[in-house]
């Protein structure tokens, strides 16, 4: 990695990576020693209380809890529409996880309902990147259960056959009369993600395997705000793999997507969620930045259900206990 052109930015970037690493795994496992299944669904019934409590709060303040610039949608109390987005993502990614391995700790019809909540107020979001992300969750969680092989081998038809699956969607989606809500009307250029991608992929090409450092996306992004803006782009790079890329070269991209990788495939030794819950990120982090930062409540929340798919403590891998019998 090359050095930051922001060194105190970059300072801050690395000692709070290293400070979430420690302390959250940490702070599972002593809540599960001391409290077993139940600090999990705690955390996953207060999750669903801000969402609620979020949507709700449009009936007290409506400026605040509905995006007027956005078309009102709804953000709840995460200031962006994409942003209570992507907490629905996490959300439902730690539910799967936790009633995956402990149906006694939440039962049938409470996930319904959870899932019902989250999936409504997805939809009164308008993140078409939330919607995508968790129907390919809750999708491919049943297949993978059934079977891992026939999971992986309808997931390739899928990449296959990606681009009629896309234009089929959107035909189903203007023939409900979801145009509007979903903004079918801009999603050709992915709200100006494109022009974004674009642009730091240029920036990309400049540095390949090293990179520029932490933070050097968003100062590039900054630095040329003005350019970008007559374009039709407001913001960020919107590409977690774009970001660590531009920040760190192919190396530290790589490195990064190992890690991921490796604790999924750990997880799915385990449960049958972990492969589609990476399926799920995979394609969220394609539009969405949230997995290149840690100061968040997604990368966080993502973290709780790492550590609960991987640590001994909460699943033992042992001849004694069948993964079968975690996943009845």
């Amino acid at each position: 990695m090359g050095f930051s052109p922001i060194v105190a930015t970059a300072f801050q970037k690395t000692l709070s990576y290293a400070l979430i690493l420690l302390i959250v795994p940490t702070f599972v496992l002593e809540g599960y020693r001391e409290n077993g299944f139940m600090i999990l669904k705690e955390l996953i019934v207060f999750s669903l209380v801000i969402i609620v409590l979020g949507y709700l709060y449009r009936y007290v303040n409506y400026e605040l809890a509905v995006s007027v610039e956005h078309g009102g949608r709804v953000r709840g109390f995460f200031g962006n529409p994409n942003g209570l987005g992507l907490y629905l993502i996490v959300a439902s990614i730690l539910l799967v996880v936790v009633r995956s391995i402990s149906t006694e700790s939440i039962s049938i019809r409470e996930y319904f309902v959870f899932i019902a909540i989250i999936l409504f107020v997805a939809y009164a979001s308008g993140s078409r990147t939330a919607l995508l992300s968790i129907l390919s969750l809750l999708g491919t969680i049943r297949i993978f259960k059934f079977s891992v092989w026939i999971g992986l081998v309808i997931f390739l038809l899928i990449v296959i056959s990606y681009e009629y699956l896309f234009q089929s969607a959107l035909g189903l989606a203007v023939g409900l009369g979801l145009s509007d809500d979903l903004r079918l009307d801009k999603i050709e250029d992915g709200s100006g993600r494109l022009i974004a991608w674009q642009f730091a992929w240029e920036e990309v090409k400049k540095s390949l395997f090293i990179g520029k450092g932490f933070g050097y996306d968003v100062k590039l992004m900054r630095d040329n705000s003005f350019v970008l803006s007559r374009l039709g782009h407001e913001g960020g790079v919107h590409n977690t793999y774009l970001i660590i890329w531009l920040n760190t070269g192919v190396v530290g991209l790589i490195l990064f997507l190992r890690g991921i990788v490796l604790l999924i495939i750990e997880g799915s030794k385990k449960s049958y969620v972990a492969i589609p819950v990476l399926l799920a990120v995979a394609i969220s982090i394609i539009f969405e930045p949230w997995l290149a930062a840690s100061l968040n409540p997604y990368t966080g929340m993502f973290l709780v259900a790492l550590t609960v798919l991987v640590s001994p403590l909460i699943i033992p891998q042992n001849d004694e206990i069948e993964i079968e019998e975690i996943n009845e």
